[in-house]
């Protein structure tokens, strides 16, 4: 495997169109991703489209921005389904975010959501995918996710997990990065200066790169729709921003740190 981008939505209907095309580019580059939940829906086509492709795994979860009750007995029925097991790989995405509404409209949802997400994390030991957003100007909804985790750490997996899409400050990352939980970065990296001290405080095995496809994409393709395919992009942006010395060892670095994290 030469790349892996560890967070996508390829299931999603925006790829209705162009999902074989963007498999197909994926396998002759010997390329893979991971198809990210967001839902029962979107965690079963994710785990669909994995079962069809050995260059793409699943992960199962409910976004913090669903405010329905997640329905922890629907996922976990894909845990105990012998062969959706095998293309498993995390819970989540799952979290805090506090940009889309108040905190004190979301708090109490999103917390019982988190907690019954971490709870599905430890009884299976499957790493977790973060989704943290504060709201502007603010840590809190990554300083309440960890305040959260540090009580239930202990009972994860050695290799916890993963906060996805990471635009949190240098004392955030500390603190993941002090329970074992690997950062990603994504497009605006490619664009955007605000990320640089994070990206060169992050060790290199603990560091990741993502799409989030279809959002968010990076230079040379801001404004259209994301894809996998653009991974390379953001690896090129960590290696500058980073001032690595041996390009190719960096990616390959990359590869195993998804490898260790989600036990590929």
């Amino acid at each position: 495997m030469q790349a892996i981008d560890i967070h996508s939505h390829l299931q999603f209907s925006d790829f209705d169109n162009d999902r074989d095309s963007i498999i197909a580019e994926l396998n002759s580059r010997d390329w893979g991703t991971f198809v990210v939940g967001t839902n029962t829906a979107t965690s079963r086509g994710a785990v669909n489209l994995a079962s069809r492709h050995d260059n793409i795994w699943a992960t199962i979860g409910h976004h913090p921005t669903v405010l329905d009750k997640v329905e922890i007995s629907t996922l976990e029925a894909m845990l105990l389904d012998e062969i959706a097991r095998e293309n498993i790989v995390a819970i989540g995405e799952c979290g805090l975010d506090y940009f889309r509404s108040p905190k004190d409209q979301v708090y109490d949802q999103q917390v019982e959501n988190f907690q019954a997400q971490i709870d599905l994390s430890v009884k299976h030991q499957l790493p977790l995918v973060l989704h943290g957003r504060p709201a502007k100007a603010s840590m809190e909804a990554y300083q309440d996710m960890i305040d959260i985790l540090k009580e239930r750490v202990d009972e994860l997996p050695h290799d916890p997990g993963n906060a996805h899409f990471f635009v949190g400050d240098q004392h955030i990352a500390k603190q993941f990065l002090e329970m074992n939980f690997t950062v990603s970065f994504d497009g605006p990296i490619t664009f955007a200066r605000d990320y640089d001290e994070v990206i060169q405080y992050v060790p290199v095995d603990m560091i990741h790169a993502e799409t989030d496809a279809p959002y968010a994409a990076p230079v040379p393709h801001r404004g259209q729709q994301n894809s996998p395919l653009f991974v390379d992009q953001i690896v090129k942006a960590l290696i500058e921003i980073r001032g690595e010395v041996d390009p190719e060892s960096f990616k390959n670095q990359l590869v195993e740190n998804a490898k260790r994290i989600f036990v590929l």
